[in-house]
Parts: structure tokens; sequence; C-alpha cells
């Protein structure tokens, strides 16, 4: 066998312990990744650091990748984001609904038109209302299918509502 020959252990012996002595490591240097001349620097700036403390606690990283529980805190704020987005963007629907529902109630439908009696003031129920303007309201139903707008009259009597 060729390991047998023992001048041939003694060359890869002494082959090894040259390499070991020309490495970066036995000469004290720094045990840095070889730099080509091709290698492009990235700037620290880009970096995923392996720790970030944010408002929903602290975020862990390795090599850039978020641990699982992370990962998991991360899509529940995001969760959490959409739910209050979707809430928020539902409040202009609502709101005109009620307002809908109000103008029936006082008899404002078929093209009438409900212009309050009074000015605003702290008892009234709207976000934004003054106290120097006449408000008043109409609700117009357009219907699209026609190209022809018809007022708001009973739900019943709508073509796509009534039941």
């Amino acid at each position: 066998m060729w390991c047998e020959k023992p001048s041939f252990v003694l060359s890869l012996s002494l082959l090894v312990a040259a390499s070991a002595l020309h490495s970066p490591t036995a000469r004290g240097a720094d045990n840095a990744p070889q730099r080509m001349k091709m290698t492009t620097p990235i700037p620290a700036q880009i970096t995923t650091p392996p720790q970030v403390t944010t408002s929903i606690g602290t975020l862990q990283f390795t090599d850039g990748v978020p641990t699982p529980d992370t990962a998991l805190r991360v899509y529940d704020n995001l969760d959490t984001i959409r739910a209050t987005e979707a809430f928020l963007n539902g409040i202009p629907g609502a709101s005109l609904v009620a307002i809908r529902a109000g103008l029936r109630k006082v008899g404002a439908v078929d093209g009438n038109i409900g212009v309050f009696e009074t000015l605003m003031d702290s008892k009234s129920l709207f976000l934004t209302a003054n106290t120097e303007t006449i408000y008043f309201w109409s609700w117009m139903e357009l219907d699209g299918a026609e190209g022809r707008s018809r007022s708001c009259g009973d739900a019943a009597e709508h073509p796509r509502r009534g039941r």
C-alpha cells in the first residue's frame, strides 16, 4: 500500500507542516476572508444587524434571516396593523349608513333635502361640524346600469335590494 512507504508519509507530513507555517493564522494575521480584486464591498448600512429594538420588542436575525419568534412577532404586528386599517377604513361607510338612516327617519327621501333648523353646537354628534354653517343633506342613489340617477326611496323599491 502507498501509506506503508515511510518516505511518502514523511514527505506528506512536511508538506502539511510547511503549508501550516505559511497560513494567515500562523503568521498572526486576522481571520478575515481573503479579499479578491473583484470583491465588491458591502456597505454596513444595508446589512441586517443581528438584533433590532423596535416598538414590538427586540427582533433577532441570523445572517439577515429572522428567527421563528421574530417572524411570528412581525406577522402578528402586521395582522394588528391590517385589522386597525380595516376598522378605520370602515368608519366613513358606517357614517354614511347612519346619515342615510337619519335622512329616511326625518323624511328626506325621494329627492327631498334635509336642512338643519339650527346651527351645530357641542351636543351635535358630527366629527368636524362647525357652529357657523347651516348644514343640509340629501341622499341620491345612482343607478349605474341605466346611467340615470334616482332618489333613494324605500329599500324594497330598489331593483337589486328589493326582496
